[in-house]
């Protein structure tokens, strides 16, 4: 088992022998951070990366390009980064999204926001196979979750199609509970909420938003919550 990381370099931690080894690539993506990534279930020797954050002579943008690079052989040093052009228009730029590999092949993104401190609900899927990408979700849709950025997702183990969506923050004053939000979302074709947002100042499920969505040099608890299926 691997774990990515993409900064200015990639490296991978191989649980086999429990070290780092940092990866000689070429060409690439411009340095990034709250980026997506995930291995490719088409062929599992790549790894994808969409979307981000850039900062470059002090100025912050967000972008929506998708770069892949094979990592099969870990001795070669002559890796070289892959831009990746869709088929069809790509997902609006953003970073803070989410993305949700499902066991269908599916790469699922969902909300984010912009440098113009937009927030987004849209939710997009990206078909390895085809190259393409298909909205499911137009940005706005009120019966999905409110837009949001800094959420964590995950795929289910027991559905090939479904995934969920807890927690992020808000910026869009025209719903109620502006700011940090702590419900629970599953989507399986269509969104349904487990769990509604709880506002009360100080509840433990709004420290373990804090937990899990916002980096831990900023917050740090040591409860661990569960939620039941």
């Amino acid at each position: 088992m691997q774990c990515i990381f993409l900064c200015l370099v990639l490296v991978t931690l191989s649980y086999s022998f429990s070290g780092w080894q940092q990866l000689i690539t070429t060409g690439g993506p411009l340095p990034r951070y709250y980026h997506v990534s995930t291995i490719c279930p088409v062929d599992s020797g790549y790894v994808y990366i969409f979307g981000g954050v850039i900062y470059q002579n002090g100025i912050t943008n967000v972008v929506n390009d998708m770069w892949r690079i094979d990592i099969s052989d870990e001795s070669n040093s002559s890796s070289r980064w892959e831009s990746v052009t869709s088929s069809n228009t790509p997902p609006p730029a953003r970073g803070y999204h989410s993305g949700v590999l499902t066991s269908e092949g599916k790469w699922f993104i969902f909300g984010g926001r912009n440098e113009q401190t937009e927030c987004f609900n849209d939710l997009w899927s990206y078909d390895f196979k085809l190259n393409t990408w298909e909205q499911l979700v137009q940005n706005g849709d009120k019966s999905a979750p409110r837009k949001r950025f800094w959420h964590s997702a995950a795929s289910s183990r027991t559905s090939n199609t479904t995934f969920y969506v807890f927690g992020g923050y808000g910026l869009d004053t025209t719903y109620p509970g502006y700011g940090p939000m702590n419900d629970l979302w599953v989507y399986n074709g269509t969104w349904v909420q487990l769990k509604p947002n709880i506002t009360t100042s100080g509840s433990l499920c709004s420290r373990l938003l804090f937990t899990l969505e916002i980096p831990p040099f900023f917050f740090s608890y040591d409860e661990k919550f569960f939620f039941s299926l």
